[in-house]
């Protein structure tokens, strides 16, 4: 992931592997860990009854997140995202984290997470990753912005370990480009 140099300025958190001048510079774009294609669709009347089933599955299979996804409920009815579920990333490693090619696995340490490239993971992008395969979540306004929500993370992270599993990867990496 990339490191800022600067580690400063107007984006609210962004992975690194330093949060400290003299890191390497990228440019950066805003990345939903909850897909904003859920949000949207979650928009219309129609999709909301396909989605309620959806959902019924996530909280049976991943209890914990009930309490996290309520904030949907906000950010359906707003034009802005909620910063638990956003987060910045180095512009290819966002297009394969919204894939589900790359995930990030929580740690024993509080906002720290481990890298996960899945076997798809275009080779040339590794020169992005930490070397030690971890990233820290930081916030560059003091702490006034809420850090990306760890059980969402996990959420992503489970999602991609079962695409994977189950082979399913391609196909949701068809229906993702879509959007």
């Amino acid at each position: 992931m990339a490191t800022n140099a600067s580690c400063q300025g107007p984006m609210t958190t962004i992975i690194e592997t330093r949060c400290q001048p003299g890191g390497l510079d990228a440019d950066v774009e805003t990345a939903h860990i909850v897909p904003s294609s859920i949000i949207e669709a979650l928009r219309s009347d129609d999709d909301r009854k396909h989605a309620a089933v959806i959902w019924a599955i996530l909280y049976r299979y991943f209890p914990g997140v009930r309490g996290s996804l309520e904030f949907l409920k906000d950010e359906v009815d707003s034009s802005s995202p909620l910063m638990m579920n956003v987060m910045t990333l180095e512009m290819c490693l966002h297009a394969q984290f919204r894939r589900f090619l790359l995930t990030l696995e929580s740690m024993d340490v509080e906002h720290n997470c481990r890298v996960k490239p899945f076997p798809d993971f275009p080779g040339v992008y590794n020169r992005f990753l930490p070397s030690d395969g971890i990233v820290s979540f930081c916030s560059h306004d003091g702490g006034k912005s809420d850090l990306p929500n760890p059980e969402l993370m996990a959420l992503h992270a489970a999602v991609a370990d079962t695409l994977h599993v189950t082979g399913r990867g391609k196909m949701i990496e068809g229906i993702v480009d879509d959007y």
